[in-house]
């Protein structure tokens, strides 16, 4: 026993020294000051002082089981074992079969391994021709003598495979460079008693020391390298050293072994020892420089012996390398099989390794230029890449003052010369299987290809019927394709494309012949008029054209289609088109430009006709399946919980579950099925975390879907988690569900810890204090107890309300990107103090503006630890804004070509999301070059261009235009400031195509923006919907979708901003999303990228939706529960008065309750939460409605000289793909 003195040991405060945007210090500085942390010391108590203390304790009454060496308890419940167990009868009832005697004569070895020399040696065996040992366990067989001898025996040890089979089983495998013998002496004897009649002898060798790897290799080696040297066994460094020499030319360089320092300093060293086997290698170095420019040889002599047996090795054996000569350089190389294409690198090799860090792209010159060059150094190749043109020579230079790893320049600018030939044959389409010709320019289809001399070209007219046989026609690769594709052949021509070597071509094909007066369907063939070489593969273009005046917008349920028919070209509604599943079931006039289908089960595409105009849609282009009817269904709720979710072994564990059945339809809701759907019993399995079957049982369903059960787990459980399986019994749904709980042994908590932040929000240059409370169970706080927190910071981001169509703070990150250590994001600060008298710690961080400047999360977690040694942990978390103005940013095209303005909407709003006017705001763009520079790659921006404008509070965002000079990756930066100086921040990232190839020609969806006046609702209320959009005037249709449409209203958009109301019935609980869509003309894009004000609009579309929350208020039970006594002594008891109301307020008749009555240290321990059954049972519904439509398979063209005409013709400025950086261009017909 000890007796205590008091020693004072203090705990000193320090200082923050965090640089991530926040510093920390106590709240209340005082607390250091006082605070001191008196530890015992112990002095033992004599004998007699002990024995008269402890003669005080009553005397313990004995218990079973109290004399025990040892306390363990029960072993495990063992995991199932796989497979099928199979009962049979013992004895068995057949006979068994007859015994065949063995077969007489003498004792042989059958056969024995390995023989003669062999690479490696993993055991020896040897077998007989009869039995030699008895069956029995492999303790008993281990006594049994071993009738063979190796020489010599390594470690290991004999044992048998069977009766017949003896293996000699070294400890690792049989030594190397070691010759051994085995023999089986004359008269050994098997079981039947027959002898060995003559001695079995025979020999095996493994071979001496081979070189495995070796370093350096190749040439450009430094003068004063570390070796290095593997062999595939064991070696004596010191003594395989002896047997080394270098030489170098016809001199012999003196080496010596490296030291530990020398081959730590070697990177590539390092790696090699980090990968080869322990003691098979040694590292070693001359001992003087090598020469430069010199071949060196390094020679390990005959005769050397390794560390595993005395075999030498009988022939030298060597490596080589040369060492750093000059910088000269050696090759140069473009493409592959001596052909130089456009737009492959030049490869320059030198003689050394270049200095990426000396680097400058500017060493390099090329005549003639090189539009988009970009030149790179990776080990001993600088690498230029760009634009390069077919059939052009290119002159090089390498300035002189390139330099490498080891310091050397060129003598001399050193020259090369590339020639680039022609470029690879191509044939291209604009994008996509079927396309819709543009309703005001003429009907032609425009294909495009490289140095074609020739392209026939065939044109079949074709009608919607013949979709199906086309779709199975068509195939990705040319050659697959058998016959002809469906419908009359009107055009088959050869066309020779006019454009100059290796530039693009388009080859206009009119489409008249097979159209009905500008109005129809035609199949485009085009192929290269020459044979394949070999297995070159042959480009073709197939492509389904629709020239109509008719624009589809269908929404697709599971069981049902609404067809919407505009005009194509205005979005005007038509009234009286006929729409149908082409050939199921009769067709539907339209009203309003709106028609409803049924759908089949066959699939079929749906068509609209009016006169002899017909379009049609799939979905998907080449799809024979199409617009299939899919099944509702009704699936079954569960809500299943136990009373605290973790458990001791021993303990009972009580599970209580609801069930409801969810109709998964359009306008479904959740009810009570019916016994007979849902089933009267719930049949329980119940797993350990290893499988093993527990318990298991059969509960009834009761009148309310509710049913409840009880298991207690055995002593010997296994720890981890448990499942309780069910399964539904006699019901026609599907049936089953898993309920997990966790078994474990654990200590209760004697108290609890809280941390708690302040009310925010929180900005740079402002503090927060977070404090945490320690107090114990029983009552009372834990006073000068020790804190340990941790702060994480993460760059995050922070989108106000309503403003989602919009992107806040840093750019998403590239797929490929990988941050190191260094990186942004889970840096961490630690701060240590202590509690005051009531258990609580108050720390203060202090935030600092950052630049760049994006939003921060702090999250912080707090630990306490008492007396006992007992700790527990607390978290929270804060959002550290860098200003109360955030800028936000999208692109207004997804799709931009070099040379055309980059198109940014902007908008600044506060934290509510409330639009705010009258803001700078600072827009910077730059294109990113990445440069490699030996192993890093270096990013630096380019083509930097600015913006500035002023926000607005209207509902339309500002716009700012940057020019784009090449294409690549940009970054574009907005900057807004608050009216206290604050900076915010917001990046995206985007490609710009280059300029070469021709333009896009299809039609993009407009944005729109939807934004619902709140973020939640009641049942019975109205949301007033505020849609966003460019595209004014224009028609739309609303759908309100939960599960397929549930409501549909047709409206016209006069303005670019406009509310629309949709009234919120009980049947939308728990969601339903809002739709709009938006059919109209808009401004075609000139040459330069800019509105053009002079042509005809083109067909323009617009989507956006917003998903709204329809609280359960109608289906929300109050319970009050009220116990008779708030507090109870251990082993006391009470009890509750339990108040269940309507939603109405009445008291609800006959509900059923669950009371869970659990230790709150344990529900603190575990993090367990009972689930909502609002939550469960009102789980978000889908919207099951896809939208498709014609306008996006719409290829722009120029507009016709005369707008209003049809038809098709050579030539003109009509090219079907107007502006796709081919304007002019025709091709001669033969």
């Amino acid at each position: 026993m000890m007796k205590a003195a008091e020693t004072t040991v203090k705990t000193p405060a320090r200082g923050s020294s965090s640089a991530l945007g926040f510093r920390l210090s106590n709240a209340d500085d005082g607390i250091q000051a006082i605070e001191e942390r008196k530890v015992a010391a112990a002095m033992p108590l004599g004998k007699e002082d002990a024995a008269r203390l402890l003669a005080r304790l009553p005397k313990l009454a004995e218990q079973p089981g109290d004399a025990a060496s040892f306390s363990l308890r029960a072993r495990s419940i063992p995991a199932p074992r796989p497979g099928v167990t199979i009962d049979e009868a013992f004895p068995p009832i057949e006979a068994p079969p007859a015994v065949v005697a063995t077969p007489t004569g003498p004792l042989s070895v059958d056969r024995y391994a390995p023989e003669g020399e062999v690479p490696i040696a993993p055991n020896v065996s040897v077998t007989f021709s009869e039995p030699m040992v008895p069956i029995t366990s492999i303790g008993e067989l281990s006594k049994e003598s071993v009738p063979a001898r190796i020489s010599p025996e390594p470690e290991g040890e004999w044992r048998w495979l069977g009766t017949r089979t003896l293996v000699f089983q070294p400890t690792k495998r049989m030594p190397m460079a070691t010759s051994f013998s085995v023999t089986v002496p004359e008269g050994t004897r098997a079981i039947s008693g027959q002898a060995l009649a003559d001695e079995v002898k025979w020999s095996f060798t493994t071979p001496p020391p081979a070189l495995e790897s070796w370093l350096p290799k190749g040439s450009s080696v430094s003068l004063e390298p570390v070796l290095f040297a593997a062999f595939d066994q064991a070696i004596d460094p010191a003594a395989m050293f002896d047997n080394v020499e270098i030489i170098a030319g016809d001199a012999k360089i003196p080496a010596r072994l490296a030291t530990q320092d020398e081959i730590d300093a070697d990177e590539g060293v390092r790696r090699a020892i980090e990968r080869a086997d322990e003691g098979r290698w040694f590292a070693f170095r001359p001992e003087r420089r090598l020469p430069n420019g010199t071949r060196v040889r390094v020679r390990i002599a005959e005769g050397t012996r390794g560390a595993e047996g005395p075999l030498p090795t009988t022939k030298e054996q060597s490596f080589d390398f040369e060492t750093f000569g000059p910088l000269n350089l050696r090759q140069t190389k473009c493409g592959w099989d001596d052909r130089c294409t456009p737009y492959t690198p030049f490869v320059l090799r030198f003689s050394n390794e270049l200095d990426g860090a000396r680097f400058d792209p500017e060493l390099v010159t090329v005549s003639p230029e090189i539009p988009g060059m970009k030149v790179s150094v990776d080990d001993h190749e600088i690498t230029i890449r760009g634009r390069t043109k077919g059939r052009t020579d290119y002159a090089v230079a390498i300035h002189a003052a390139l330099t490498d790893v080891f310091g050397q320049t060129l003598d001399t600018t050193v020259p090369a010369s590339f020639s680039v030939g022609p470029a690879v044959p191509r044939l291209f389409g604009p994008e996509g299987e079927m396309v819709v010709l543009d309703p005001a320019a003429p009907r032609q289809y425009v294909a495009y290809s490289i140095n074609e001399e020739a392209l026939r070209t065939r044109v079949y007219a074709v009608t919607p019927e013949d979709w199906r046989a086309f779709a199975s026609w068509r195939s990705p690769w040319s050659w697959q394709r058998e016959g002809a594709p469906p419908g009359r052949l009107v055009v088959d021509e050869v066309v020779r494309p006019q454009a100059a070597p290796d530039d693009l071509a388009a080859t206009p094909i009119d489409l008249s012949a097979a159209l009905d007066h500008g109005l129809g369907h035609a199949v485009v063939w085009v192929n290269p008029a020459r044979t394949r070489k070999g297995y070159e593969y042959i480009e073709d273009v197939v492509v389904w054209v629709q020239a109509t005046e008719l624009g589809i917008q269908a929404f697709l349920e599971p069981d049902r289609a609404t067809a919407w028919v505009t005009n194509l070209a205005d979005g005007a509604p038509l009234d009286g088109v006929e729409v149908s599943l082409l050939g199921a079931g009769p067709a539907v006039p339209t009203k309003n430009g709106l028609a409803t289908l049924p759908l089949v089960h066959g699939g079929y595409p749906l068509v609209a006709k009016r006169g002899r105009d017909t379009a049609f849609l799939t979905e998907g282009r080449s799809d024979t399946e199409t617009f299939v009817q899919h099944r509702y269904s009704r699936a079954p709720r569960w809500l299943v919980f136990d009373d605290r979710g973790m458990y001791k072994p021993s303990e009972k564990v009580h599970v209580k579950g609801w069930l409801r059945v969810a109709e998964l339809s359009r306008g479904g809701d959740l009810v009570a099925a019916p016994p007979d759907e849902l089933g009267e019993s719930v049949k329980y399995l119940v797993r350990d975390p290893r499988g093993a079957e527990l318990t298991g049982g059969l509960v009834t369903i009761d009148e309310h879907g509710a049913f409840d059960l009880a298991f207690d787990l055995p002593a010997n459980v296994n720890l981890g988690e448990g499942e309780v399986e069910l399964e539904l019994i006699g019901s026609s749904l599907p049936n089953t569900w898993k309920h997990r709980f966790s078994i474990q042994e654990f200590r209760k908590p004697e108290f609890e810890v809280k941390t708690r932040v302040g009310e925010g929000p929180y900005f740079g240059a402002g503090h927060a204090i977070a404090s945490v409370v320690a107090s114990y169970y029983a009552g009372g706080g834990l006073p000068n107890a020790p804190v340990d927190w941790t702060i994480t910071q993460n760059t995050t981001s922070f989108t106000p309300p309503h403003q989602r169509d919009y992107h806040f703070g840093p750019e998403s990150k590239r797929f490929w990107w990988w941050r190191g250590p260094g990186g942004e994001g889970g840096r961490k600060e630690w701060w240590s103090a202590r509690t005051d008298a009531a258990g609580v710690h108050s720390l203060r961080l202090d935030f600092d503006a950052r630049e760049p400047a994006y939003p921060i999360s702090l999250s912080l977690a707090s630990s306490v630890e008492d007396v006992n040694r007992q700790r527990w942990s607390g978290r929270a978390s804060m959002l550290v804004h860098q200003s109360d103005r955030y800028v936000g940013l999208r692109l207004a095209k997804n799709f931009v070509r070099a040379g055309e303005p980059l198109a940014v909407e902007l908008v600044v709003a506060d934290l509510d999301g409330a639009l705010i006017g009258g803001r700078p705001i600072e827009v910077r763009s730059a294109r990113l070059e990445s440069t490699r520079r030996g192993m890093e790659h270096v990013e630096q921006e380019v083509d930097v261009q600015r913006c500035e404008v002023k926000s607005s509070s209207d509902a339309m965002p500002l716009r700012c235009s940057l020019e784009t000079k090449g294409g690549g990756l940009y970054r574009v930066t907005a900057v807004v400031t608050d009216e206290q100086g604050r900076r915010n921040q917001s990046t995206i990232e985007t490609w710009v195509m280059g300029g070469d190839g021709p333009k896009r020609s299809g039609v993009d969806a407009d944005r729109l923006t939807v934004i619902p006046d709140k973020n939640e609702y009641l049942p019975g209320e109205t949301a007033t919907l505020l849609v966003i959009s460019p595209l004014a005037p224009a028609e739309g249709v609303l759908t309100v979708r939960r599960q397929g449409v549930v409501h549909l209203e047709r409206f016209t958009m006069r303005e670019p901003s406009q509310t629309l109301q949709v009234a919120l019935d009980d049947a939308m609980v728990p969601n339903v999303s809002i739709s709009v869509d938006l059919v109209g003309a808009a401004l075609r894009e000139g040459a330069d990228g800019e509105a053009d004000t002079s042509s005809p609009r083109r067909p323009a579309y617009a989507s956006g939706s917003a998903e709204v929350k329809v609280l359960p208020s109608t289906r929300t039970l109050k319970v009050k529960a009220t116990p008779k006594a708030l507090s109870l002594s251990p082993g006391g008891s009470t009890t509750i008065d339990l108040e269940v109301y309507e939603p109405s307020g009445r008291p609800a008749k006959n509900a059923e309750v669950a009371v869970i009555v659990v230790d709150e240290a344990v529900l603190a321990l575990s993090g367990y939460e009972t689930p909502d059954p609002l939550a469960v049972f009102y789980a978000d519904r889908s919207a099951d409605v896809r939208a498709l439509g014609n306008r996006e398979n719409v290829i722009l063209g120029e507009p016709a000289v005369e707008p209003g005409r049809r038809g098709g013709g050579e030539g003109g400025r009509g090219l079907g793909l107007g502006g796709l950086g081919a304007r002019g261009a025709s091709a001669k017909r033969s």
